[in-house]
């Protein structure tokens, strides 16, 4: 890929990916969204893809991933760059080889709160009546900040 982190180079010439396809802007194909692909400021990473290929070979569970959207991952990147080391979103795609099963998304704010008002013992793993609270809370506003807080109790 051309993540800065980790860069994939071309076998015959041992450039870097990012720099040929800089080098080479047919090689992306057509798209009518001009900001799909994003250019950086320096020679070593003037070019990027848009996402980041993984090939996993999955025999246990996967650990939980958010992702921000394209939007929040631009401004994450220009607040923190030494963290978010790209602007662009990571939208996500599985291709299964073999049998599969995926969960995807979360459960609605309401199913959370119905489940861990009425059993002990997940309120007592996610935070007590303190979750419970704040998920109710969160319920009956629409603040991000308190939702954020409701989540980040539930999966401490």
């Amino acid at each position: 890929g051309t993540h800065v982190n980790t860069p994939s180079y071309i076998e015959s010439n041992k450039q870097k990916l990012s720099d040929w396809l800089g080098q080479n802007s047919w090689a992306k194909g057509r798209t009518s969204d001009s900001n799909l692909y994003s250019v950086g400021t320096s020679p070593e990473n003037n070019f990027q893809l848009p996402f980041l290929l993984k090939i996993l070979s999955i025999d246990k569970a996967l650990s939980i991933q958010a992702h921000p959207t394209r939007e929040q991952a631009q401004k994450l990147h220009e607040k923190y760059p030494n963290i978010y080391k790209d602007p662009n979103h990571k939208p996500e795609m599985l291709i299964a080889l073999t049998p599969f099963e995926a969960f995807c998304g979360l459960r609605s704010l309401e199913e959370i709160y119905y489940f861990l008002s009425n059993t002990p013992e997940l309120q007592a793993v996610c935070g007590g009546t303190e979750s419970v609270e704040l998920i109710k809370k969160s319920l009956n506003e629409s603040n991000s900040e308190i939702i954020q807080k409701s989540l980040e109790k539930l999966i401490r």
